[in-house]
């Protein structure tokens, strides 16, 4: 189980910088944000740094009733017409091809297969979504092989839909799965996202492929939630560096216009949460007893800008945050079992929960959405280990 970084345009030293001071495993490519050229440089530099880089093919945005593009694909040969439920098996054929020759042409060995984007786990695309999977085991026999698995956010409600549809392609002969979950609506950062039953049965799922039926899995864009994943069994965990890399939505492709700079935030360790610096963080006690706002390795990293709004510019921000959530995210790992992992991430959501309510209790106002979201996981948490006996 590991850290993975979910790759875009704007990555200067990034990956770099965050491979230096932690446990990073793989690196998402992305075919949208750099051409053919670039792409295999930074596949190459990447397995150089000993980090194994993968390329999401983001075939689901030409499914058809979603008809969006990435920017750059037409050059990766990858620009396809729109996907729809009734595709031939050639056409299957050729997009699998198409991916092939790309991932060659970037050096990339261990492949994730294309895919379209599922509103539920019953319906007319389910079996276009199990034969790209299929074809992939197929086409790639030597390879190692990540079928994808893209769902809106509301396919998630019944749990024995998704068990049904686990039946099935857990009959596929893949090394995992990489999973990206929907979220359509357009939540302000940072979003609570979830629905606690949707959440629950996204965990339950990651546990039944992982830890009962011995798949890999790589939770894209999953950022805080990506702590769940990993205690449920998830061997990959991804978020990146812009608020568009830390939680999944195909609305990242549609043409954007204005829009304010993003508030200049600290991800605080011990209260699990991106707070603003001004209003927030420059408020905090210091003599609130067993608490310290800074406590992360991160955090001494950036010890000489962490506080001063007039330095912590938005690269530094987002390294910090990066490094805080690998951070999390290894310790986990470390850990032996589930259960040990998930013993210790609840105790990390009550104390977090715990602090915000005592911060509260002097007259300190937050975004609601941070206690909210630490609730919601809290509550999707002690659903799954009932629903699951850990």
């Amino acid at each position: 189980m590991t850290f993975v970084l979910q790759h875009g345009h704007g990555k200067s030293d990034k990956i770099e910088f965050v491979a230096e001071n932690t446990r990073v495993s793989s690196v998402v490519l992305s075919p949208t944000d750099e051409n053919p050229e670039n792409l295999g440089r930074t596949a190459k530099k990447i397995k150089e740094s000993g980090i194994r880089p993968l390329i999401d093919p983001q075939t689901y945005l030409y499914t058809e009733g979603v008809n969006l593009f990435g920017r750059l694909h037409n050059e990766h040969g990858i620009d396809f017409r729109p996907i729809r439920w009734s595709q031939s098996p050639r056409d299957v054929e050729s997009v699998i091809a198409a991916v092939t020759r790309m991932n060659d042409a970037a050096g990339v060995g261990d492949i994730i297969a294309p895919s379209i984007l599922q509103p539920s786990f019953e319906d007319i695309w389910t079996p276009i979504g199990i034969q790209y999977a299929r074809a992939a085991a197929e086409a790639w026999p030597g390879r190692r092989v990540y079928a994808s698995v893209v769902f809106d956010e509301m396919a998630f409600a019944g749990w024995e839909q998704i068990n049904n549809w686990m039946d099935e392609i857990t009959t596929i002969d893949v090394t995992g799965f990489y999973l990206l979950t929907n979220h359509r609506a357009s939540i302000p950062y940072p979003a609570t996202m979830w629905d606690v039953d949707r959440l629950t049965n996204v965990l339950r799922m990651i546990y039944t492929l992982t830890e009962i039926n011995d798949y890999q899995l790589i939770w894209g864009y999953s950022d805080l939630e990506g702590l769940l994943g990993v205690a449920a069994g998830a061997t990959g965990v991804a978020t990146g560096w812009y608020n568009s890399l830390r939680r999944f939505s195909t609305n990242k492709w549609q043409p954007q216009s204005g829009g304010a700079q993003p508030i200049p935030r600290r991800f605080v360790t011990a209260l699990l949460s991106p707070l603003r610096l001004d209003g927030e963080i420059s408020a905090f006690p210091r003599d609130l007893a067993g608490f310290s706002p800074l406590n992360s390795t991160a955090d001494a990293l950036f010890y000489d800008d962490i506080d001063d709004s007039e330095t912590w510019r938005r690269p530094l921000a987002q390294k910090h945050h990066l490094i805080s959530i690998g951070e999390l995210t290894n310790r986990l790992v470390d850990m032996p079992n589930p259960a040990a992992r998930l013993d210790a991430l609840g105790s990390w959501l009550d104390n977090s929960i715990e602090l915000f309510e005592a911060l509260e209790k002097r007259y300190l106002v937050f975004e609601p959405s941070y206690i909210n979201k630490l609730r919601i996981l809290v509550a999707a948490l002690q659903r799954f280990r009932t629903a699951e006996g850990i």
